[in-house]
């Protein structure tokens, strides 16, 4: 009961997975999304799927244990790390993986693609602050180290900005949490850096001249002068509810045309939700089901029956 496009999105995911040496089975007269569902869990994998915003249908680009995504400049390419600390890019159409270097492990502290076509990331290694490699591969250069004795903890989220010889990065806390965290500025030519925000996160840097960052739950905007690499006047309050890691990352981002995505706290905690038919033009109708707080709904092969969670 597949249609045209759903069958030539299968085939396509196939044909990778058997390419990536995975072991396809076809689960027919079983219940396909429980069984999937159940054995990803077992085995702790995960996938990369990339989605068209005018598609309803997400491709698989790599199948696998990937954690820690981020992009190039130019949108082509997914940079993320697997196993002990192998970081990894593989196109956004889909195509082999390149294998760049291996990194100290545990969880990614973020990673930003810098234009001259290195990578700067935070590893797990708390004793080591942010590191650089080239696109191409090669030695992992250190760019900082946190300093205990000022009551560092660690440097993580590295994001870039526009003069491409910058970049944020928040300076975590020995003691105090959050509050006590720091956003600031490392100048990548001197090896420079100094503090533009106390008690904030996960600075981005916009284009209407602002950082917007985390900062108690909620996503803040200040104006920056990024000639001069320096805040100005008072911060307001963006998004009053997002979703912020224990260690300051926050799940927001902001493309080029201007526009913000984040995930609010509601959205990933139980909040009652509708379950709505979506048009391929955006058109939404509900399907009369009581509002509960629904998670990941599938729809049967014939159209007729949906699971969630």
């Amino acid at each position: 009961n597949l249609t045209a496009e759903d069958r030539r999105v299968l085939e396509r995911n196939v044909t990778l997975a058997k390419a990536q040496q995975a072991q396809v089975e076809t689960l027919e007269g079983k219940d396909a999304i429980a069984t999937i569902i159940g054995y990803a869990r077992a085995h702790g994998i995960t996938q990369i799927f990339v989605r068209a915003l005018d598609s309803l249908s997400p491709v698989a680009l790599y199948p696998g244990r990937p954690i820690g995504l981020f992009t190039s400049p130019d949108g082509q390419w997914i940079g993320f790390r697997e196993g002990e600390g192998i970081l990894k890019r593989v196109p956004i159409t889909g195509g082999p993986v390149v294998t760049l270097a291996t990194v100290d492990a545990g969880t990614p502290g973020g990673a930003t693609w810098a234009p001259d076509g290195s990578i700067i990331l935070a590893g797990g290694n708390v004793a080591i602050g942010l590191q650089r490699v080239s696109v191409s591969g090669g030695q992992v250069e250190i760019l900082t180290r946190p300093d205990p004795a000022t009551g560092e903890a660690d440097h993580l989220w590295p994001e870039m900005l526009p003069d491409g010889r910058s970049v944020l990065f928040t300076i975590t806390a020995l003691t105090g949490g959050l509050p006590a965290a720091q956003v600031a500025i490392l100048d990548l030519q001197t090896g420079k850096r100094q503090v533009l925000l106390r008690g904030g996160s996960h600075a981005h840097y916009v284009a209407s001249g602002h950082l917007v960052y985390g900062q108690a739950g909620t996503l803040q905007a200040v104006a920056f002068d990024l000639a001069r690499r320096e805040v100005g006047g008072t911060p307001v309050t963006v998004v009053p509810d997002v979703v912020t890691s224990s260690q300051g990352g926050v799940h927001a981002v902001e493309p080029r045309d201007g526009t913000l995505a984040f995930l609010s706290v509601g959205s990933a905690s139980g909040t009652p939700r509708t379950l709505v038919w979506v048009a391929r033009l955006g058109r939404e109708t509900p399907i009369g089901a009581a509002p509960r707080p629904y998670f990941l709904p599938a729809l049967s092969p014939d159209g007729t029956r949906i699971s969630v969670f």
